[in-house]
């Protein structure tokens, strides 16, 4: 029998066992979580998007594992999808059940039907008071009061009205918003008083005639704000610059300057305006609202902070509530 060199048998085996392991790969199916991440990987990597940045991290609630991460580091201004959180916040801390109270108090005595005594609109962050939730009549809410109160037979309030924005703490705006566009509806004050977005409701249609200023009509039509028109009407023009209206409040006013061109073959322009001082705005309109309606104040509007006095709610006689 002829031996075979023990290192040439060696090779023999090796070399089989390579062969066998070549022919028997498979691929092993990827688990859905780094099919994920692939997917993800690719949509964040793609050429098209070679000038933005992707801040990303995407973390199983239950058991605490990272999914995905791309920049999780990098610090980004937030934008809007911080709503999701604030949202999410919100039911939390609050429930969904949850439902914002704003009352109308006076802090004095009603005698004949007459509060004797400042009346205060106390805020609590409510948004729904404005059209949006009343059918398109954005003072709604202040005509019930007003009928409310006078069906108790008060017809005359001794006194202010005063908008107590309390509830929230001073800062009108938030940190790193910009003061050019303080004017637009998106960035309106905040505060624990929210009338109408905090924003008055602005409609440009065409002049009379061409050359003649557009007209300029605004919701609510309270004098809480000065409009100063400077546009013209134009002959008829489909093409910038020949159509364009811009707005412009005054920082710190409420004098809203409205500009532009307005052809007079176009339709309204609709575009709403933040003002400032959200509470002194509401107030505002309610007295305007209550004096329409007969009820007498004999005092003026008046944000509580003019005063530097906060009554005890605890004893103020309630005159009328909304719910969110």
């Amino acid at each position: 029998m002829k031996l075979v060199p023990t290192v040439l048998l060696l090779a023999i085996v090796i070399s089989g066992c390579t062969s066998f392991l070549v022919t028997k790969e498979t691929t092993v199916p990827l688990s859905p979580v780094e099919e994920l991440r692939e997917e993800l990987g690719d949509r964040f990597d793609n050429p098209e998007f070679f000038n933005a940045f992707w801040g990303v991290e995407i973390q199983s609630l239950k058991t605490g594992e990272i999914i995905y991460q791309k920049n999780e580091y990098k610090s980004f201004a937030p934008a809007s999808n911080l709503k999701l959180y604030t949202t999410s916040a919100a039911f939390t801390s609050l429930t969904p059940e949850f439902k914002y109270t704003t009352l109308l108090a006076t802090d004095g005595k009603v005698e004949n039907g007459v509060p004797n005594g400042d009346v205060h609109l106390r805020g609590s962050g409510d948004p729904t008071i404005c059209g949006r939730y009343n059918g398109g009549d954005v003072t709604l809410t202040f005509q019930q009061w007003a009928d409310s109160l006078k069906a108790k037979g008060i017809d005359e309030i001794n006194g202010d009205i005063v908008g107590d924005n309390s509830a929230f703490d001073g800062a009108s705006y938030g940190r790193g918003w910009a003061a050019d566009y303080e004017t637009d509806w998106y960035a309106a004050q905040m505060g624990g008083i929210v009338f109408n977005d905090n924003c008055v409701d602005m409609t440009v249609t065409a002049g009379d005639s061409v050359g003649a200023p557009a007209k300029i009509s605004w919701n609510p039509p309270t004098k809480y704000i000065t409009v100063v028109n400077e546009t013209v009407t134009t002959p008829p023009d489909s093409n910038p610059p020949g159509y364009y209206i811009s707005f412009h409040r005054a920082w710190g006013t409420n004098v809203v300057h409205v500009y532009g061109n307005f052809p007079v073959n176009k339709p309204a322009w609709h575009e709403s305006i933040a003002i400032n001082n959200p509470a002194l705005y509401a107030v505002t309109v309610l007295k305007e609202v209550f004096e329409e309606k007969g009820i007498k104040v004999e005092g003026t509007a008046k944000d509580i902070r003019e005063t530097n006095t906060k009554p005890n709610y605890a004893d103020a006689t309630v005159l009328a509530t909304v719910l969110s």
